[in-house]
């Protein structure tokens, strides 16, 4: 995201500024830019497909910190995509498909540091995700709005038209695209960069000069150079683009050079795809939320090389006039309203959630004392069964042993004869 190396070459013209400095001002927010860095604390948890508000609140508590510097936000979510950007998207999809399958593979073998890095750069903003920020929203009163397609042009329209002073991003896309004034780097304490776009013409170093560029050079530089709308010819980067464009008058005489130079041998439709793509930041449909209506971002009809099909940037249903992917019109603000109590203050971290159970101690198991006891019916007898005793008379005169019967009954006076003695010396 964003056209690489172009930030660094701004530096001179950099800017640090707090938010408190837009007081009374509504600024607009690049809302899938806030959405993937609150989805970066809970990346694992969307891998896996369990549910959870962390991004939800790390929204909310930027938009807090907004409201508590008396500043009105504007939060702008990406809407359909761009028919010319569909090799890009494909590309990107690959990688965070491939980024998931490796987090799942470190998960697997228990190294979870690693798992959770390649779950972060599996990260993929859903519809789902953004319309639950959007219900936040809603239920905080702060505005909203869907582009017709990319933020980055609705974004840069409503500062252009002054409907918003500044936009908080992380794309240098919007300098690309004309943006008047745009806040980077912005932290949860409201510190942030700022760039104008009035000054890009002032940035002058050793080797980059642009005091005698028009904001058109500067974005032809960024697009041969590799953006979203068309990949970098093999060897060019951002200065190779700088060179070609200083030393050439005219965009033909950059064509011709490449093409002498053997960089277009494999895409010789190189012209052609990057026109579409310079028409692409200059011709997006965006929404006006005060008439209510599409339009192109610039007027396109002042373009000699404008070709007759621009559907490569997306089109208009055949009725009323709108949009195949129609954005939501913005709900009423109310931009000092007060936040749910659940919300936390700015600069106080994510709260961790409690847990759910309480976990059971490992080899013990906890009896319940409410719990009805088994009736002793049912508990097995588990006491050895005790053998009958037999005295030695009973064996004698059972006639199981081998013994005379003259001698049994020698044995039974004997046995008998303490009764009869103790019987005769009693007291009458």
């Amino acid at each position: 995201m964003g056209i690489s190396g172009f930030l660094p070459l701004l530096k001179p013209i950099e800017q640090k500024v707090h938010i408190k400095e837009y007081a009374g001002k509504k600024v607009a927010i690049d809302g899938n830019v806030w959405l993937h860095r609150g989805a970066f604390a809970c990346a694992r948890e969307l891998a896996l497909g369990q549910e959870t508000n962390v991004y939800i609140q790390y929204f909310l508590r930027h938009i807090k910190m907004l409201l508590h510097f008396n500043v009105e936000p504007v939060v702008v979510f990406d809407g359909a995509a761009l028919p010319i950007k569909q090799v890009t998207h494909a590309a990107r999809q690959k990688k965070r498909q491939a980024a998931l399958e490796d987090g799942f593979a470190a998960l697997r073998m228990g190294k979870t540091q690693l798992a959770n890095e390649s779950f972060q750069r599996s990260i993929h903003i859903t519809p789902q995700m953004i319309n639950k920020v959007k219900k936040a929203l809603e239920q905080t009163h702060v505005k909203y709005i869907q582009a017709p397609f990319e933020a980055d042009a609705q974004l840069t329209y409503l500062c252009r038209q002054g409907k918003v002073a500044a936009v908080v991003t992380e794309d240098s896309d919007l300098l690309v695209f004309g943006c008047p004034t745009v806040l980077l780097k912005m932290d949860g304490q409201g510190n942030a960069t700022q760039i104008l776009h009035d000054d890009l013409t002032k940035v002058k170093d050793d080797f980059i000069d642009f005091t005698k560029w028009d904001s058109a050079k500067i974005r032809h530089m960024c697009i041969l150079s590799g953006c979203d709308y068309l990949p970098s010819l093999p060897g060019v980067g951002l200065r190779y683009a700088y060179n070609l464009l200083h030393t050439s008058r005219s965009l033909d005489k950059v064509f011709t050079v490449l093409q002498v130079r053997g960089k277009m041998k494999r895409c010789m439709n190189y012209k052609s795809e990057f026109y579409r793509a310079n028409q692409a930041f200059l011709y997006q449909y965006v929404y006006d939320p005060d008439r209510e209506q599409m339009l192109r971002l610039t007027d396109p009809t002042n373009d000699k090389d404008q070709p007759l099909d621009l559907s490569f940037l997306g089109h208009l249903s055949k009725t009323n006039d709108t949009l195949d992917a129609k954005p939501i019109r913005p709900t009423v603000s109310t931009h000092l309203a007060t936040l749910p109590s659940s919300t936390t203050s700015p600069s106080s971290p994510l709260p961790i959630p409690p847990p759910t159970a309480q976990k059971r101690k490992r080899g013990l198991c906890a009896i319940d004392p409410n719990r009805p006891s088994l009736p002793n019916t049912f508990l097995p007898n588990t006491k050895k069964p005790q053998r009958p005793t037999t005295s030695l008379l009973d064996k004698l005169c059972s006639g199981k042993e081998n013994i005379p019967v003259s001698l049994c009954l020698l044995f039974m006076l004997l046995s008998h004869a303490h009764s009869f003695v103790a019987m005769v010396n009693s007291p009458p």
